[in-house]
Formats: C-alpha cells, structure tokens, sequence
C-alpha cells in the first residue's frame, strides 16, 4: 500500500511538472528500483536502453 501511494504521488508529480514544461526526469531509486520502474512504466518512458545504473 506505501509502495503504491508513493509511486501514484511521483505519477502526479512528474505529470504536473510534464505540464509546467519540463522536459527531462532524473529519479534516484535509492535501493527501490521496483517503484521507479513501476512509475517510469506508467509513465511510458522505461525501455531497456534508458535504464542506466550508477
């Protein structure tokens, strides 16, 4: 349930800042890379090449 409220809060999020213009996104995972995904998915953005690990 926390997992899912965090990604549906950074949906909204990057959606809202998608609108204001932003073009360009950098999430740290910070040991959650599940969530990211999950979001990037939604968002339709993650393809294999985007993935980049640091």
């Amino acid at each position: 349930e926390a997992a899912k409220r965090a990604a549906d809060l950074l949906i909204r999020q990057v959606l809202d800042l998608a609108d204001q213009g932003v073009e360009h996104f950098h999430f740290y995972a910070l040991n959650k890379a599940t969530i990211t995904q999950d979001v990037c998915r939604a968002l339709g953005g993650l393809t294999q090449s985007s993935i980049r690990p640091t």
